[in-house]
């Protein structure tokens, strides 16, 4: 799906709003601010939101970033600036949406630090570190609401 299209969202929520999990993990870096702001937060919030019009109780991870907690510093590119932007914004949402009690979802938000992937150049920790995360957070009867990988 394309996470740019408010549409194509509507689509997906109205695809999946009956499973039992659901895991989000769009994301962009090195992308237009558009898009990373669009991809990394707006969409996955926005598909938060029209789940929860449709009465969707699954169990929901989406992935974040460790980039939350620490959204500038001095001599900060604007790319990484957009970037850890989007994803504390995702991390408000997500919390906010959890503590409003407008949901029947159980949410987790999954703070990812860097791992082997394209977008980090192949380098930090191998990826099946984080499988092992999104395996532990749904066997766990009553999993966290936000949980940070270091």
């Amino acid at each position: 799906f394309d996470f740019r299209d408010d549409n194509a969202v509507d689509e997906l929520s109205n695809k999946i709003y009956s499973s039992d999990h659901i895991i989000c993990c769009s994301g962009v870096f090195n992308s237009p601010p558009w898009d990373m702001l669009t991809i990394n937060a707006l969409a996955p919030v926005l598909l938060l939101i029209k789940l929860t019009h449709l009465n969707c109780k699954s169990r929901i991870i989406v992935t974040g970033s460790h980039s939350a907690m620490w959204t500038s510093w001095p001599g900060i590119s604007l790319d990484r600036l957009c970037y850890n932007i989007s994803k504390n914004w995702l991390q408000s949402a997500i919390t906010g949406l959890a503590h409003s009690q407008q949901t029947q979802m159980i949410l987790t938000l999954l703070n990812i630090s860097k791992f082997q992937s394209p977008v980090s150049n192949w380098t930090g920790k191998d990826v099946n570190v984080v499988v092992d995360e999104f395996e532990r957070i749904l066997n766990n009867p009553v999993p966290p609401l936000l949980v940070e990988m270091h």
